[in-house]
């Protein structure tokens, strides 16, 4: 009789056995499918991250030489819309930008200090725009022909190095996310690929403000 019942209990809880099995074998693959979309997605932002820091590396430099003695390295379109927007921020604050970089006249050792102080208080907000990237590749362009012009060359490199680190820690998560380095291409167009090129310039105006300011924060101290 045992053995009868028994044999009719299996028969019956066999199949919600197996059932519960398919169940959980699903949910284990959703969880792994999930995860696997997680980490596809992970991978793919590294991917881009990564690229970002290293044309954000290319970009300081050859913004850096262009402004700096004229030499263009550009070899994208992205490098030279990025020196499109150096050169309208200079176009119109040359003068103040120049004021700047003869106040912060210090020797090598002090570079990066300088520089990142003038960038905290800069983006003190911490607003980013693509008007105040520019502006503040402008100041670096600047300051680097300041130190060309009275003879201390070797102090580009340095200016170099700290742009670069800095652009790489604090703006690259914010390219990224915000179309990344190509987006200057949709500010700063080729005047020359389009019937009329139309500048938006309250985008620099601002930054210019904020660089203006920002610089006279740090003079006043």
């Amino acid at each position: 009789m045992n053995h009868q019942f028994n044999g009719i209990m299996t028969d019956m809880l066999k199949p919600l056995v197996e059932n519960i099995g398919t169940m959980l074998s699903g949910r284990k693959q959703l969880v792994k499918d999930v995860k696997f979309k997680q980490q596809r997605e992970e991978n793919d932002y590294n991917r881009l991250m990564e690229d970002t820091r290293l044309t954000a590396r290319r970009i300081s430099a050859v913004v850096i030489d262009y402004v700096a003695d004229g030499s263009d390295n550009s070899s994208t379109d992205t490098e030279k819309a990025v020196i499109r927007s150096v050169m309208q921020v200079l176009k119109g604050y040359e003068p103040t930008l120049q004021h700047m970089a003869e106040k912060v006249d210090v020797e090598e050792s002090e570079i990066e200090k300088s520089i990142k102080s003038v960038a905290q208080n800069m983006f003190e907000d911490h607003s980013i725009s693509h008007g105040r990237l520019a502006t503040f590749f402008a100041f670096c362009g600047v300051l680097s022909r300041y130190y060309v012009n009275s003879g201390r060359k070797g102090h580009v490199d340095r200016i170099k190095e700290t742009v670069t680190e800095y652009t790489e820690k604090e703006f690259c998560e914010w390219i990224v996310e915000n179309g990344g380095w190509q987006k200057f291409e949709d500010y700063f167009p080729d005047p020359n690929s389009i019937e009329k090129f139309i500048f938006k310039t309250g985008i620099l105006l601002s930054a210019i403000s904020f660089a203006t300011l920002a610089f006279a924060h740090i003079i006043h101290k």
